[in-house]
């Protein structure tokens, strides 16, 4: 197994996905809880093959990852080679808490607090397979962002804060 098996729940949103894995395995719905009633060994090795064959699928189309934490924002562009990071650190303001703020304006932010707010940026080379990365990344809390508009007005920030 490359990942991890899905968990129930994963599998319970992923139904019709696996019902069409089992029929490309020439595999009933009737056959396939006959094997989960035996205990049969490839019961596991047909959900780890199809957890495998979702997390590839998924893995292979990220282009953005975001994590927050308190006060560090995180935004990373996933790129062949390597992962481009584009942050935002604030220190001194206790009232402001990244993980809660879902519609923070950036922009009012950084030129209310800019003096508390550091920018910066950094890149990373993959040590291993890309794709098991980004899913280091996913298992480590970052979540999936279908658009780079927050990495681009990261970087928009940092040229302000280089003038």
């Amino acid at each position: 197994m490359k990942y991890r098996r899905l968990t129930n729940e994963e599998l319970k949103q992923l139904e019709p996905d696996f019902v069409r894995f089992l029929a490309s395995q020439s595999i009933p719905a009737t056959d396939w809880e006959a094997m989960k009633a035996r205990g049969d060994s490839r019961v596991g090795e047909l959900l780890d093959d199809f957890s495998d064959l979702i997390f590839e699928r998924v893995l292979s189309n990220v282009k953005y990852l975001e994590k927050r934490t308190k006060h560090e924002w995180h935004v990373y562009k996933v790129l062949d080679e390597f992962l481009k990071l584009n942050g935002l650190r604030l220190s001194g303001n206790e009232e402001i808490d990244f993980r809660r703020s879902k519609d923070l304006d950036l922009k009012s932010l950084y030129l209310e607090y800019g003096g508390n707010l550091t920018l910066f940026t950094a890149e990373k080379k993959f040590r291993k397979e890309k794709s098991l990365e980004v899913f280091d990344l996913l298992e480590a809390g970052c979540l999936i962002q279908k658009s780079g508009d927050l990495f681009e007005l990261l970087e928009q920030l940092k040229t302000i804060s280089d003038q």
